[in-house]
């Protein structure tokens, strides 16, 4: 007979790259890409409250562009249902906080029996999303685009 299931208790194990201790693995394997292509960033680096007092978004990641302007970059391997909410939330409490997600899968169903992707989702809500990666028109100006292209 097999011992039973037991919760691991103490606290949840981080993923550590150069310094930084990330929440999940997708989110330190983002950090590492984006250090591969020396894309400025921070990892939650503010939190904003929203619709009620008391409640904090913290973003995975402030990205700065060549320009000096930045976006909040949410990488989401699995979208829980209460993030959808939360998001949508954030948005209409600071409509100028330009919000974008990289899905691990953007195909992926919101649930399951879902026709709803995780893609499908944000473009209904207005958050522009990539899969897995930053697209180059997400960094440079148009002009920088041209001679900064990845290959």
């Amino acid at each position: 007979m097999t011992a039973p299931y037991r919760r691991r208790k103490g606290p949840k194990k981080l993923h550590e790259h150069k310094g930084v201790s990330f929440r999940s693995k997708e989110e330190k394997v983002f950090a590492t890409w984006m250090d591969t292509w020396n894309i400025e960033w921070e990892y939650e680096p503010e939190k904003f409250e929203y619709v009620l007092p008391g409640r904090r978004y913290t973003p995975d990641f402030k990205v700065t562009r060549s320009d000096g302007t930045t976006f909040m970059a949410e990488y989401k391997g699995y979208l829980r249902p209460e993030d959808r909410t939360k998001m949508v939330a954030v948005q209409q409490s600071h409509p100028d906080l330009d919000i974008r997600f990289i899905f691990g899968n953007a195909k992926k169903l919101i649930t399951k029996g879902s026709k709803t992707t995780y893609g499908m989702w944000a473009t209904k809500h207005g958050f522009p999303w990539a899969e897995k990666t930053i697209p180059d028109e997400w960094l440079w100006t148009a002009e920088e685009d041209n001679n900064n292209a990845r290959v």
